[in-house]
């Protein structure tokens, strides 16, 4: 991984190469003259791909000359100063598929318009459909087998994959290829039940569990000051990089939303009809299964107990959730005077631990915007100190609850000529200190409970 910090110059951003492939043969350098105003690249880890925007500002008539028409090619290589080498350069090639806001600019001869881009395979995936049964292998390798022969990714770009649990049989019919793979997704799981998550970032595509992502040691600390500081724009920007120019917690907490993702317990009901059974599972967010996915260790919640005397991780019945199963059914005597074999779905085992970790890793969601990055990216932990925003305290003290290590889930790079913007969402699941228990019987709660 780069080195985040090796920078030399005062510039923040070396665009080394923006440049437009057409159908037609032709190639256009967007920089040398230079055409594009601003860049926008969008990374997500509930996205399979990146996208992004450019904004181009042109009086030759690029329509024309490129013959455009949504077969065209955006190569772009950028960086910050002093880290041209290979490894730290952001380097892709994007499919361009769509135009508009096109229109004349200001007074001038020459027009404005926005080309949206996306990596290669969404293009090649929405001309496709997958009709087969899948079978023999583990999600994982399925999942790697749709990427690299049915939409022929590069197998440079496709390496991030982690094994996935048991061996997975599934049968396909008229599925985009990415449609597959999120279904493949959503049933695959780790030794302690994490499930797994499927996305693209600068490195390439991921297909990886919640527990591994959250296990990564930080690759930068963000510190915000309660100080008004301003940036230097003549300072070097190692100095000031791992500064947090602003940022907002867009959520702390939502106990309803968690609720009603199942954030925190839930019950499923399940019904076998070969055994014409019919069970309830119930799953609370203090099961020690969900804890390897927990990126600081401790729940965000303690053990307040509600008016009907039940905590958070109790409350059950908030939204349950219901599925067919086929668990034992290896077991009835029609099927083994049969020799039928049936692949357990382990819907008791992943359905809702998938619930509770992601809707708990929804639970503390911060914006923050920094010094253009482009090292950084989704899938990547950071730690961020947040301030404590207390009298009699320094600048460096910081909240003991919601600083800690973070997980970056969406990310933005906003690149003009000269400067790289870059602003991210990063989530939390779990809290750096354990929360005070509850005095579930003081007077005062008591009464502010049951009023």
């Amino acid at each position: 991984m780069a080195d985040l910090r090796k920078v030399s110059s005062s510039k923040s951003l070396a665009v080394l190469e923006c440049k437009l492939i057409g159908s037609n043969g032709q190639v256009i350098d967007l920089k040398n003259p230079l055409i594009f105003n601003t860049i926008q690249i969008y990374e997500s880890i509930y996205s399979p791909v990146v996208t992004g925007t450019i904004q181009l500002i042109e009086g030759v008539n690029l329509y024309s000359l490129l013959s455009m028409h949504g077969n065209e090619y955006l190569y772009i290589s950028f960086c910050r100063p002093g880290e041209e080498n290979k490894d730290s350069r952001y380097t892709r090639t994007f499919r361009i598929y769509k135009s508009d806001h096109r229109s004349r600019h200001q007074t001038s001869q020459s027009q404005t318009y926005v080309l949206h881009f996306c990596s290669n395979e969404l293009v090649l995936s929405s001309g496709q459909v997958i009709s087969r049964t899948l079978e023999g292998l583990s999600a994982a390798e399925h999942v790697y087998n749709i990427l690299t022969q049915d939409l022929l990714a590069n197998k440079k770009r496709v390496k991030n994959f982690e094994k996935s649990q048991g061996i997975f049989n599934y049968t396909f019919t008229q599925y985009k290829p990415f449609e597959a793979i999120e279904r493949l997704s959503k049933y695959s799981y780790n030794e302690n039940n994490s499930p797994f998550l499927f996305f693209e970032n600068r490195d390439g595509y991921n297909f990886i569990s919640l527990e591994k992502l959250v296990k990564q040691d930080p690759v930068t600390t963000l510190n915000a000051s309660t100080a008004n500081f301003a940036l230097d724009p003549n300072e070097a920007p190692f100095v000031t990089s791992n500064d947090i120019k602003k940022f907002e917690f867009e959520q702390g907490f939502n106990v309803l939303e968690g609720v009603k993702n199942n954030a925190f317990s839930g019950r499923l009901f399940t019904l076998d009809l070969i055994r014409q059974k019919y069970e309830r599972n119930d799953y609370s967010a203090l099961n020690f299964q969900l804890l390897p996915s927990m990126l600081d260790g401790y729940p965000p919640f303690n053990d307040a107990k509600n008016r009907e005397g039940k905590s958070l991780f109790q409350d059950y019945d908030g939204v349950p959730d219901y599925f067919l199963t086929n668990l034992n059914q290896n077991e009835t005597s029609y099927f083994v005077s049969k020799g039928y074999k049936v692949i357990n779905t382990n819907i008791e085992r992943i359905h809702m631990h998938r619930k509770m970790l992601l809707g708990l890793l929804n639970n503390t969601r911060v914006m923050c915007q920094i010094s253009g990055n482009p090292n950084l990216s989704v899938g990547y932990v950071v730690a961020f100190n947040m301030p404590a925003y207390m009298p009699n305290k320094s600048d460096t003290a910081t909240d003991p609850y919601n600083s800690g290590k973070y997980l970056i889930a969406h990310v933005r790079h906003s690149i003009t000529p000269d400067d790289i913007e870059t602003v991210m969402l990063m989530n939390k699941n779990s809290v750096l200190t354990p929360f005070d228990a509850a005095s579930n019987e003081s007077r005062d709660y008591t009464v502010a409970r049951d009023f």
